[in-house]
């Protein structure tokens, strides 16, 4: 099953409604768990680093196997943009109340914990909830842009911004998690545009130097 099914996204809706880098998020996040859920089948390691190492090998054995994680959610997402992309750590950083070092060692624990114990915490995995809060998100954007929300309006491709901000949504039960760490949903939307724009500027820098869009650091502001 691809990344983009288990959010229960369909062909036809991935060119019209989501945005190429969204897209990645998401079979990145879909990626991680499987390959979690096949290290944990493989082995029980008896330590959290162990399971870190296990990531790699996992990974091979889902694509080798046709193995995949029995769920995928917000908290898969929520680790895909706060640790290895660099928006979430940049975003974090410019708010200047967010423990960023802890906001990632958190994400990173829920995103590997299993179905069964991320339910039992609060944090069930809801992949549709999230992709019609980040559709809403988007919709609500565009129409304070001036789009408006009437019969046959064009609420635009949903973003990286509307994917993030649409995990402080209250039934996705993940903007606990993220505020414990001092990242609130007030502050993390008066960033957003900020961040964004930075993030377009490493890309574009980038494309012209044909190199990459520069890694998520842990400890340190992007």
């Amino acid at each position: 099953m691809s990344g983009i099914a288990a959010f229960s996204i369909t062909d036809a809706e991935v060119n019209q409604e989501f945005s190429p880098a969204v897209l990645e998020v998401l079979e990145a996040a879909a990626a991680f768990a499987a390959a979690t859920f096949a290290a944990a089948e493989a082995l029980a390691p008896s330590s959290e680093g162990a399971a870190q190492g296990l990531v790699a090998a996992g990974q091979a054995a889902a694509s080798a196997a046709g193995a995949s994680a029995p769920s995928v959610g917000a908290r898969h997402v929520a680790y895909v943009l706060f640790c290895q992309h660099p928006l979430g750590p940049r975003l974090a950083w410019a708010t200047c109340t967010t423990d960023v070092p802890g906001l990632r060692q958190d994400l990173q624990l829920y995103a590997s914990l299993s179905a069964a114990e991320a339910h039992r915490r609060g944090v069930p995995d809801e992949p549709g909830l999230l992709v019609e809060a980040a559709r809403a998100r988007s919709t609500r954007r565009k129409s304070q842009a001036g789009g408006g929300e009437g019969p046959g309006a064009d609420p635009g491709l949903v973003d990286l911004g509307d994917l993030l901000l649409s995990l402080f949504e209250l039934p996705l039960q993940l903007a606990p998690v993220l505020e414990r760490s001092g990242l609130r949903l007030a502050d993390a939307e008066r960033q957003m545009p900020k961040a964004l724009r930075a993030l377009n500027l490493y890309e574009a820098q980038a494309t012209l130097l044909g190199s990459s869009s520069p890694p998520a650091v842990a400890g340190k502001a992007p």
